[in-house]
């Protein structure tokens, strides 16, 4: 199992990246890795792993939250 937490942009922010993206690659140069970062990775959220007898605990500090990030996502895959 893994789990993770993503900040995902707000809308207006990803239809600019993806603009972003068609321009650059229109022009023949590289994509700067954030706009990749905004369109399918999402935004990184410090976080921080803990256990205890009976929890894994992920937290995440509220003032390290980006302000470009619109929702969060909480990912638990099995």
């Amino acid at each position: 199992m893994s789990k993770y937490i993503k900040g995902i942009a707000d809308s207006k922010r990803v239809e600019l990246a993806k603009q972003a993206k068609i321009n650059c690659e229109s022009l023949g140069i590289d994509v700067p890795s954030i706009v990749y970062e905004i369109l399918e990775d999402g935004i990184d959220i410090p976080q921080k792993e803990f256990t205890t007898d009976y929890e894994e605990i992920i937290e995440i500090d509220v003032k390290d939250i980006p302000k470009e990030v619109e929702k969060i996502q909480f990912i638990i895959s099995y």
